[in-house]
């Protein structure tokens, strides 16, 4: 009915075929296939075979549609959106592998004991997304993520590797380097640094000489301490 002179004709006395300009037909239909495109709409007049044609210019005016949650996630896990998840995010014409998707982050450290939604929280990450589709049309979130504080309790410490538990140290291997012999986890993770967990990780180390020659043995004394409690947890690691 956009395309008839008349506002009284009766749209169903038409037929509306869409061509554009390689003279392939789209029937009735514009697509997103379409945007950008000047096409020719012919109305023919069922009835008589009459017809008048105009052109149309086709354009994607509808912002991409996104939505974010706010997400509370352990200490431990990093903010990565590869692992925990990116918003819901649709468009009318543009496939979501071509959107434009950025975002801005700021971080708020906490008071200890901020509760959100009965959860003792550390820090608040608040995520500003935007995404933008072939047309220059865009959109924009808040996401807010928080990080939920941890006990002294949770702590494991890294197991020994003085060759029973697991094999020893050779002479190649730096004892210092802690990506080789371990650090503190929760739940299998390591706790990160930045004061996300609320905990302090610090550790001395104590050498000792054994019996073969050029070889020694390490006393690792780990303490992990609460910064809003004062309660501590001690390992040793050999």
């Amino acid at each position: 009915s956009l395309l008839l002179q008349d506002p009284t004709c009766n749209p169903s006395d038409f037929t509306v075929n869409i061509l554009d300009g390689s003279g392939n037909s789209y029937g009735n239909t514009l697509t997103c296939a379409l945007a950008g495109q000047t096409v020719m709409a012919r109305v023919t007049h069922t009835a008589t075979g009459n017809y008048c044609t105009t052109d149309i210019l086709v354009q994607d005016y509808l912002a991409p549609f996104i939505d974010c949650r706010d997400t509370v996630i352990p200490c431990t896990f990093s903010t990565d959106p590869m692992l925990i998840g990116y918003p819901n995010i649709t468009d009318n014409c543009t496939a979501f592998s071509s959107l434009q998707i950025t975002y801005t982050d700021q971080v708020t450290e906490l008071a200890c004991y901020t509760l959100i939604n009965g959860d003792s929280v550390t820090t608040l990450t608040e995520r500003t997304w935007q995404v933008a589709d072939d047309s220059g049309n865009s959109s924009s979130c808040v996401q807010r993520i928080y990080h939920k504080r941890s006990q002294v309790e949770e702590v494991s410490f890294p197991t020994h590797m003085d060759g029973f538990v697991r094999p020893a140290l050779s002479c190649l291997d730096d004892p210092t380097d802690l990506d080789v012999t371990g650090r503190p986890t929760i739940a299998g993770q390591e706790i990160l640094l930045g004061g996300r967990c609320e905990l302090v990780v610090t550790h001395t180390d104590q050498i000792a000489d054994i019996c073969s020659p050029g070889s020694y043995r390490i006393l690792r004394n780990w303490n992990v301490i609460d910064w809003c409690s004062g309660k501590f947890q001690i390992g040793i690691q050999v």
